[in-house]
């Protein structure tokens, strides 16, 4: 049989569904010119081809992004309560989950907790370790800095690599309104590694003026808080002001909640926490 001829009838014969092939070998084709070059009779013989469906591996990969979606959409609920340490003269900031783990050999009480305090300058943020004998180990995850005017921050992470920026309006004593910031992640290839080298911008939520009270008012979610002029809400740029990224507001006496949702993570959410309670007298 000719190579033409053997090519035209196993067209013909694939396109009727008589004869159906597995080919696992593609150096059986040539590609110049898409002929046979098998010289086996047989070939076409007791022959199926098991054709996986193209929308299999589609529907692992819808499954894959919706279960990132679920997670990305949660909301981690914190708490971020400020201590004073009397023998180092520091105020130290803790934030810890709102539902703390119990004690256990495999993960200790405290392995979730991150604390800061000022030093020389800036802001380093640690990660509470308790070892065998109980004492505090410092593990470094990220130092927060800014500029003369307190309005401008930056936060690198334990390998100094920009993953943060905050800048506040320069707003001397409130005159032109509520504070107004903006947020820009940066998400490097060491955070989420399936999204490399990405930027979010971010903003926070203007609150509105009640006439009744005759101040600005957030509306928290799901959350009873105390009116403070550092509460804040954070929400995508030109986006739906419902859909809220972070919120950061007090409950009681040194005691705030800190509740946030992807693409924020508990060290950028931290630092964007200790900014708002910074000093900054030219944008408050």
């Amino acid at each position: 049989m000719k190579p033409n001829s053997q090519r035209n009838e196993l067209h013909n014969n694939y396109i009727n569904g008589l004869f159906k092939m597995n080919i696992e070998d593609e150096s059986k084709f040539d590609n110049t010119n898409n002929t046979l070059i098998n010289n086996n009779r047989d070939f076409l013989l007791n022959k199926k081809i098991v054709k996986v469906p193209q929308n299999q591996n589609l529907i692992k990969n819808n499954t894959f992004q919706e279960d990132i979606s679920k997670k990305r959409n949660e909301w981690k609920r914190n708490f971020l309560k400020i201590t004073t340490n009397m023998q180092e003269r520091k105020v130290i900031f803790f934030l810890e989950p709102e539902n703390v783990p119990e004690n256990n050999i495999n993960k200790p009480k405290n392995s979730n907790i991150l604390y800061a305090y000022k030093d020389n300058g800036f802001y380093a943020i640690y990660k509470y370790n308790n070892n065998q004998n109980n004492k505090l180990n410092k593990e470094i995850k990220a130092r927060l800095k800014w500029n003369l005017l307190s309005n401008k921050f930056k936060i690198f992470d334990n390998r100094n690599i920009l993953i943060e920026e905050i800048n506040y309006n320069l707003n001397f004593r409130g005159w032109n309104g509520p504070t107004k910031l903006q947020v820009t992640i940066h998400e490097n290839n060491n955070i989420n590694f399936d999204f490399m080298n990405k930027e979010y911008k971010m903003e926070n939520k203007l609150p509105e003026y009640n006439t009744i009270y005759k101040t600005y008012v957030l509306n928290f979610i799901n959350r009873k808080v105390i009116p403070n002029e550092k509460n804040i809400q954070i929400i995508f740029n030109n986006a739906n002001k419902n859909d809220i990224l972070l919120q950061f507001a007090q409950v009681q006496n040194n005691e705030f909640i800190l509740d946030y949702k992807y693409p924020f993570n508990n060290i950028t959410a931290f630092a964007l926490a200790l900014t708002t309670l910074s000093s900054r007298t030219f944008c408050q």
